[in-house]
């Protein structure tokens, strides 16, 4: 009689849930915050990492922001893209995530034709079949983007379901 191993089911990819999500962006001058805006996540994608493949986490934005913290700082958040355009988030090169998971990871945010580098401190809870992951990091903007002093910070958080 021979006995085989039983498969190894593979790892399920995630897809967003809808109405569970944020995206904030926020602008600092000499660590205070100066205005928020949030953004609409239109749809995510995380695929664990396997073990020949790591992972990687995709997510689409509206640039156009549903809410602001100050009168027409929607108008001002990124002025140069079009209101229907999308970001695009891309986290590469993720590790297999477990429950209560804590790790950096560079994430790339592309709009239009800019691209901006993105240090997150990511963190995963599983709630059910659901994963929650949350990332906060300082966005790398060239010096003739910026203003002395200032910084921009991005604050995500998803709940994100098997794929079915």
């Amino acid at each position: 009689m021979t006995v085989l191993d039983a498969p190894t089911r593979p790892e399920l990819a995630y897809d967003l849930d809808g109405g569970r999500c944020a995206v904030e962006v926020m602008m600092t001058i000499a660590s205070v915050p100066l205005w928020r805006v949030r953004l609409r996540i239109v749809t995510a994608r995380l695929e664990p990492a396997d073990d020949d493949r790591s992972g990687r986490l995709v997510a689409h934005a509206a640039v156009s922001p549903q809410f602001a913290s100050l009168p027409f700082a929607r108008r001002w958040f990124l002025p140069r893209s079009g209101r229907s355009d999308l970001a695009t988030f891309t986290v590469p090169n993720l590790p297999a995530l477990a429950e209560g998971d804590r790790f950096d990871a560079t994430a790339t945010v592309v709009i239009g034709d800019r691209t901006w580098p993105v240090n997150l401190a990511v963190r995963t809870i599983e709630v059910g079949d659901h994963l929650v992951v949350a990332a906060r990091g300082p966005v790398q903007r060239p010096i003739a983007d910026s203003l002395p002093s200032t910084s921009v910070y991005l604050d995500i958080a998803a709940e994100l379901r098997p794929c079915a």
